[in-house]
């Protein structure tokens, strides 16, 4: 039940404890979140595909409630995702286009994990929208000291998890 790394995070052993953040640009956001999911969605619809080039577009853009039965995993998850990026957009679209962020630790969970379980529950019972800031986010850069490993010159690669799709 606890969150899970949503976006790529290099984790650097140094001195210093901070991170910095890489935003995607409305641009990006489009063509590299958006468009493969509606691809995915638009391979299994029988009438006119879903097109958005923009922001406001997807804000307006009336997305199906259901594709059916029979339809792949894939196609069903991509619909879900894009339901709560478009009920989340109030939370994350004020990133778009920041380019980089210096962050603490502390505000690090913010921007690169998905929401906890309970935060999906009250979206989904209570009406209350899950923060989804790490959809702006394309990468994470964090520097803290590894305990034990001095100054070993060490990085690790922390990937989303299964099931996300794009690049």
């Amino acid at each position: 039940g606890l969150p899970v790394t949503a976006v790529r995070s290099e984790i650097f052993n140094r001195d210093e404890d901070k991170a910095i953040i890489e935003f995607r640009s409305p641009l990006s956001f489009v063509e590299e979140y958006l468009k493969p999911h509606l691809n995915s969605i638009n391979s299994v619809l029988t009438e006119s595909p879903i097109r958005v080039d923009s922001i406001a577009e997807f804000k307006s853009c009336k997305l199906p409630s259901t594709l059916g039965n029979g339809v792949p995993t894939s196609a069903a998850n991509s619909l879900r995702e894009l339901h709560q990026a478009q009920r989340g957009l109030p939370t994350y679209e004020q990133y778009l286009s920041l380019g980089k962020k210096t962050v603490s630790l502390d505000e690090l969970r913010h921007f690169i994990s998905y929401p906890s379980n309970s935060d999906e529950v009250a979206e989904e019972q209570e009406g209350r929208i899950a923060d989804r800031a790490y959809l702006a986010v394309k990468r994470a850069e964090i520097y803290c000291k590894f305990p034990g490993l001095g100054e070993a010159k060490v990085g690790l690669v922390d990937l989303p998890g299964l099931g996300e799709i794009g690049k």
